[in-house]
């Protein structure tokens, strides 16, 4: 009985430090948020293409797409990226994009 509630503990601490160091990167962090329209997108799997295309540049924070819509939401730090640079890795993945709006929240987060 011990043993499984040594384990429990164990998972439990790790859960958390993993939880708290995740958002504690992001802490702190000046973004800003753009919408893009995506052309091309026809399902699930090409807005998962689009989402993973600027995931991997150095400076996105966080993003959303919606096949449906046609349009990806973006968060970024501007002082690593900048929105040519979002565009042209969507393209990269195969569709066409353009800064379609400021966000409506304001442009930082």
């Amino acid at each position: 009985m011990r043993v499984f509630l040594f384990g429990g503990l164990i998972l439990l601490v790790a859960f958390v430090l993993l939880t708290w160091g995740a958002s504690g990167e992001r802490q702190g962090q000046v973004g800003r948020t753009q919408t893009f329209s995506v052309k091309g997108m026809t399902c699930g799997g090409c807005s998962a293409a689009v989402k993973l295309s600027p995931k991997k540049l150095d400076g996105v924070l966080d993003g959303q797409v919606d096949h449906r819509e046609g349009r990806a939401v973006v968060q970024y730090d501007p002082a690593k990226l900048n929105e040519e640079k979002i565009i042209s890795a969507v393209e990269k993945a195969g569709f066409e994009a353009e800064v379609q709006s400021k966000s409506p929240l304001g442009s930082t987060i």
